[in-house]
C-alpha cells in the first residue's frame, strides 16, 4: 500500500529518506537502481531528475574554498596538513 501525504499543497509519494536513498543509488549505478526499482517501489529516474532540478550547480572552484586556500598560502601553510 502506498501512502500519500500532503505537503505545501502537493501530494508526495515518497519520504525524503527514500528520495535521498534513490538519488544516491542512481548516482552510483543507474542499472542497479533500475534493477532495484523492479523489485521495490522507488521513484522513476525522471522523478529523481525533477527532485534535483532546483539544486544549483556550477563548474569551477567554490569561493569559500578559494579564499581558504589563499589564506593558507599567506600564512605559509603550503602543502602542510593540520
Amino acid at each position: 500500500k502506498v501512502e500519500f501525504r500532503q505537503k505545501s499543497g502537493k501530494w508526495e509519494r515518497y519520504s525524503s529518506f527514500i528520495r535521498d536513498l534513490a538519488i544516491n543509488l542512481s548516482f552510483y549505478s543507474n542499472a542497479a537502481y533500475e534493477k532495484l526499482r523492479s523489485i521495490f517501489t522507488l521513484p522513476s529516474v525522471r522523478s529523481l531528475r525533477r527532485y534535483l532540478a532546483p539544486v544549483g550547480c556550477s563548474s569551477g572552484i567554490l569561493r569559500n574554498a578559494l579564499s581558504q586556500i589563499q589564506k593558507d598560502i599567506a600564512d605559509g601553510k603550503q602543502g602542510k596538513t593540520p
